[in-house]
C-alpha cells in the first residue's frame, strides 16, 4: 500500500505540474504545442489504457482532425491545449471518413483543465458516436484511470512520468521577450574538463630511478602517450572517468596463468557487474571505443570467470609505473584519471 500511494502521488503531482503550466500558457495566449506533447500524452495513454497510440502526423503532416491513431483501431484522439466547446466541434467537424471508420472512440484531450461541462450537440459528420461527457479528457481524467490499475501497470505509468515530466515541462517554458526560454539546451551538455598534462619529465625520471634509462626516442613515445592519454579521458563522461577510477581502485593482483598482458590491471566481470549499482555494459562500451578497457569474456572455464582489463596505454614504459607514480606522489587515482589532472607527471 505504501508503494502503491507512493506511485499515485508522484503521479498526480507531475500531472497537476504539466497542466498548470499549459493553463499559464493558455493564459498567455500561447496555445501552440510542441510535437513531443502529443508523444508525451500518446506514451502516457498507452502505459494506462494498454493501447499502441502513435502520432498520425508522423505519417501525414497536419493531419485533419486527429493528433494519435491506435494502431488496432480503438483510439482517435485529438490533443490541444484548451479544449473549448468551439475547439471540440471544431475537431469532430474535420473527421474524415476513413477515421471515423477506422477508430471505434473519438476522443478530445485538454493538455489544460477542462471545462465544467460542454455543448457539444450532434449529429457528427460520419456517423461518430461522441459523447461530451465521455469522451472529453484531461490529465485528471488519467490519473483517476490509473487509481485502479494492477501495481506493476502503475509502476509502470510512474516509471513513464517521471522519466518524461522534466522534459515535458522544458517544452512548455514561456519564453522572455527577446524569445528566449529559462532552460537552454547547450546548458544542459557536461562542461568537459580542461586539458591538464604535464610534459613527462617527472614521470621519465621517476621510471629511469627504478629501471632503465630511455633513450630520446622512447621519451617522445611516452610523451606523446601522456598526451594522448589525457585527451581521450577529456572526451569520457565524468561518470565515466569515475568508474574507470574506481576499476583502477579495485584492481587485483596478476594472474600469471592468464594475464599474458604485460601490466595490464584486471577485475573479474562478475564482480564489477555486482557492485556497481549501474549500467556496467554502458560504461565499458564508452571506455572500449576510447580503447582504454577491454573485456574478455573467451578464457576457458578452467582458467575462471571472464575479465575487464584496464590498459591506459599502449606505451609499455608508461603503462609499467602509472599507478606506483600515482600513489608515490602523494596523489590518487580519482583525482588523476577521475578529474583528469595529469599535471604532476
Amino acid at each position: 500500500m505504501i508503494a502503491r500511494g507512493h506511485f499515485i502521488g508522484e503521479i498526480v503531482d507531475a500531472l497537476a505540474g504539466i497542466s498548470e503550466r499549459i493553463e499559464m500558457r493558455n493564459r498567455l495566449g500561447i496555445t501552440d504545442m510542441s510535437v513531443f506533447a502529443e508523444v508525451f500524452v500518446a506514451g502516457l495513454l498507452n502505459e494506462v489504457l494498454g493501447t499502441d497510440l502513435k502520432t498520425l502526423n508522423d505519417e501525414r503532416p497536419n493531419e485533419p482532425g486527429l493528433d494519435l491513431g491506435d494502431s488496432r483501431g480503438l483510439y482517435g484522439i485529438q490533443v490541444t491545449a484548451s479544449a473549448t466547446s468551439q475547439k471540440v466541434r471544431h475537431t469532430l467537424g474535420t473527421l474524415t471518413a476513413e477515421q471515423a471508420k477506422t477508430f471505434e472512440r473519438i476522443v478530445v484531450f485538454c493538455l489544460g483543465k477542462k471545462q465544467g461541462s460542454y455543448s457539444v450537440p450532434g449529429p457528427f459528420p460520419h456517423g461518430v458516436v461522441f459523447d461530451e461527457k465521455a469522451d472529453i479528457w484531461d490529465f485528471t481524467d488519467v490519473a483517476r484511470m490509473a487509481l485502479g490499475l494492477p501495481l506493476d501497470r502503475l509502476q509502470g505509468v510512474h516509471g513513464y512520468v517521471r522519466q518524461n515530466t522534466v522534459r515535458m515541462l522544458v517544452e512548455l517554458e514561456v519564453p522572455d521577450e527577446k524569445g528566449v526560454c529559462p532552460t537552454n539546451g547547450y546548458e544542459l551538455w557536461e562542461v568537459r574538463p580542461p586539458l591538464q598534462v604535464g610534459e613527462g619529465t617527472a614521470y621519465i625520471a621517476f621510471y629511469e630511478k627504478r629501471h632503465s634509462k630511455l633513450d630520446e626516442a622512447e621519451q617522445d613515445e611516452l610523451t606523446e602517450a601522456l598526451l594522448e592519454l589525457s585527451r581521450k579521458l577529456r572526451r569520457l563522461p565524468r561518470l565515466t572517468r569515475e568508474f574507470l577510477a574506481t576499476l583502477i581502485e579495485r584492481r587485483e593482483e596478476r594472474d600469471p596463468r592468464r594475464d599474458s598482458r604485460d601490466f595490464s590491471i584486471h577485475l573479474e566481470l562478475n564482480k564489477v557487474v555486482r557492485e556497481f549499482h549501474g549500467d556496467v555494459k554502458e560504461e565499458l562500451d564508452l571506455l572500449v571505443y576510447e580503447g582504454l578497457v577491454d573485456v574478455d569474456g573467451d578464457d576457458p572455464p578452467e582458467l575462471g570467470a571472464p575479465e575487464v582489463f584496464v590498459d591506459l596505454t599502449d606505451c609499455v614504459a608508461l603503462r609499467e609505473c602509472l599507478v606506483a607514480f600515482i600513489e608515490d606522489r602523494g596523489l590518487n587515482v580519482r583525482q588523476v584519471i577521475g578529474a583528469t589532472d595529469l599535471s604532476a607527471f
